[in-house]
């Protein structure tokens, strides 16, 4: 694996423990401790209960089966624009251990959960697809969990990009902070999907973004894909605001242009730090060190701790105007910067921030959605 994670036992819910991803991800794990149980949200309840329950959660997989849906519109609130995005949870928690994560709050199983049934999915998708027959839709993994972090021993990544070769109205996004993605080099790519990793400054993702690859890693890893011809994208989210913010987030916008391709990002996101109220004690418990949420925040529209408004504003133009002059300071063909137009987008904010920030707002979520898709219409 790119990355190693140790995990300690294997839960099997007896439910899925003949079937078939259940064998694979069985073969892939060899030598760990498997245990077979006939109930499990019993062990679910036990584990949650247990002093640290988070942290030795993600020692333990879970394999199960999924009841109902796993497709999804992306958690927004209406106090905010959105975008009309979709997500795929085919597994729940995520074995990078970022101080920040909502997970921490918002996910009351503690175990890196695998679903055995996630091609149960592929019908689920079929069906919402042909509904939205006449729209370009955007959806993914990556938002209970990481895409790629544990591909090697849950390879579900591939499966699903063979059965997006057939879809016209879908782009399909793979979001991560993981640099395992060679056995992507040696597919061919299409022209629907988009592997986007999220960045941080070198400091954040030290300090904040434990089990993750540094920054300039992760950068690696996208311009390797973007060489073999996929499409890459990236997401600033949380920014963080400290001392000297500017120039270290100006350094890995710089390191990033260096690197990749403009003409093969499809999109870049930007969104600053936030948090349900409910998740700074977790925080504090969990990671004594971290400093982030003892910053100048407020509670924001939606309930959520985020820095006030003119901070936001402040942190978001600096940093899209790195990314303009990156863009220009670094691209391949001179005569073609005109043409270079990656969409940037803010996620989670109000139409006020949009027009101090890049002079236009999305009327809508229909809007921002073709706004960010532009590039494959």
């Amino acid at each position: 694996m790119s990355q190693t994670f140790k995990f300690e036992k294997i839960f099997v819910d007896e439910k899925v423990k003949d079937h078939e991803f259940t064998g694979i991800v069985l073969q892939k794990t060899k030598g760990i401790p498997v245990k077979i149980i006939k109930d499990a949200k019993k062990v679910v309840e036990d584990l949650a209960l247990e002093d640290n329950s988070i942290t030795r959660g993600k020692r333990f997989i879970l394999l199960t089966e999924k009841k109902g849906g796993f497709l999804k519109p992306c958690p927004g609130t209406s106090e905010y624009l959105c975008c009309d995005y979709y997500v795929l949870n085919i597994s729940e928690n995520c074995v990078i251990d970022c101080t920040y994560c909502i997970l921490q709050e918002y996910l009351m199983n503690p175990f890196i959960t695998l679903f055995a049934n996630w091609e149960d999915s592929f019908n689920e998708i079929n069906g919402f697809l042909s509904e939205k027959k006449n729209d370009l839709i955007r959806l993914g993994t990556g938002e209970l969990s990481d895409s790629l972090a544990i591909e090697d021993i849950f390879p579900v990544s591939e499966k699903i990009l063979e059965f997006l070769k057939n879809r016209k109205n879908v782009i399909f996004e793979f979001k991560t902070k993981s640099e395992n993605i060679k056995k992507f080099l040696n597919l061919e790519p299409i022209n629907n999907a988009v592997f986007s990793f999220s960045l941080n400054t070198e400091k954040i993702a030290k300090e904040e973004e434990l089990k993750a690859p540094e920054p300039l890693k992760r950068i690696e890893a996208a311009s390797k894909l973007a060489e073999e011809g996929w499409r890459v994208g990236f997401h600033f989210d949380p920014i963080v605001h400290y001392k000297n913010w500017e120039i270290d987030y100006h350094r890995v916008i710089k390191l990033l242009f260096s690197k990749v391709e403009a003409e093969k990002i499809a999109w870049i996101s930007l969104g600053t730090l936030r948090f349900n109220p409910k998740l700074k004690p977790i925080i504090e418990k969990r990671f004594p060190k971290s400093k982030i949420i003892y910053g100048e925040l407020i509670k924001g529209e939606d309930g959520k701790l985020r820095y006030f408004r003119p901070l936001r504003v402040e942190l978001y133009k600096k940093i899209y105007n790195f990314i303009k002059e990156n863009i220009q300071k670094y691209s391949r063909d001179k005569k073609s910067i005109r043409k270079i137009n990656i969409p940037v987008y803010l996620c989670m904010e109000n139409e006020d921030v949009w027009e101090e920030v890049f002079k236009w707002t999305p009327a809508n979520s229909s809007v921002l959605n073709n706004y960010i898709l532009k590039l494959f219409r």
